[in-house]
């Protein structure tokens, strides 16, 4: 009696666990599949009701192919692997990013998978846009330079080493004057700042040194990255060697 007891105290004991979890958590068969229960989150979430939601195969909301999330589920049940990667369907026919914990638990004299789903859409989208950025920063034709507020160099890319013959080590930490060819004034540089600080850009011809120490021509586009606050963080700046088309002129 005491073992039964204790038993029926531990289910309850999950049960409230479970349905009053702010977590998305369901519990499938991990041989068919079949929705078990449905905590309120998890309804809220998918759009369901729990009278929907229970006896609905999972394979209703996970767009891998039934074979595929089958095999997933007796991984899970062996504990080989724990966590997931999945793709869901609201009810609503909008697709979702999802990062799933599965848990086997003996309940009722019956073997469930407990799943804690992470929605982690956002979180994807924002380390796609960082790779694409990465690679576009990688393999553009023109020279990128990002500076701190103060001019100072945090990182170029690797056409920046080709057009000036500097390399990325050199140049982090040191600011733009070290391209200064000498052929600019004050007064062309005063009139850049004034454009970046009200404007937040400047577009034009600047003579820069190598660093054999020829004179080159770019062609340059500066941009400020402002804060919430519209206060400068970094500036941006893309420039491509146009001595030629400059030599090209001039004859």
């Amino acid at each position: 009696k005491k073992a039964e007891e204790s038993l029926r105290q531990s289910e309850k004991s999950f049960q409230d666990f479970f349905h009053n979890n702010a977590s998305v958590m369901l519990l499938t068969d991990p041989f068919t599949g079949e929705v078990l229960d449905a905590n309120d989150s998890a309804c809220r979430y998918y759009g369901y009701a729990r009278t929907q939601f229970v006896g609905m195969n999972i394979s209703a909301v996970n767009m891998l192919n039934p074979a595929q999330i089958a095999e997933q589920r007796l991984r899970a049940l062996h504990n080989e692997c724990n966590i997931f990667y999945f793709v869901h369907r609201l009810a609503s026919g909008e697709l979702r990013d999802v990062e799933a914990h599965l848990s086997p638990i003996d309940s009722n004299e019956r073997v469930q998978l407990l799943s804690i789903i992470h929605d982690i859409t956002e979180r994807k989208q924002a380390a796609e846009k960082l790779e694409l950025a990465a690679s576009v920063f990688s393999h553009a034709r023109e020279a990128i330079v990002i500076t701190r507020a103060d001019g100072t160099i945090v990182d170029v890319n690797d056409a920046f080493s080709r057009i000036t013959g500097y390399s990325r080590e050199e140049v982090v930490g040191q600011t733009p004057k070290l391209l200064d060819s000498g052929r600019q004034t004050r007064e062309f540089f005063a009139e850049l700042w004034t454009a970046l600080r009200e404007k937040g850009h400047w577009y034009g011809e600047i003579w820069n040194r190598h660093k054999n120490g020829e004179i080159y021509a770019t062609l340059q586009t500066i941009s400020t990255v402002f804060d919430a606050r519209r206060i400068p963080q970094h500036y941006v700046a893309l420039f491509s060697d146009i001595t030629s088309l400059k030599e090209h002129e001039k004859q």
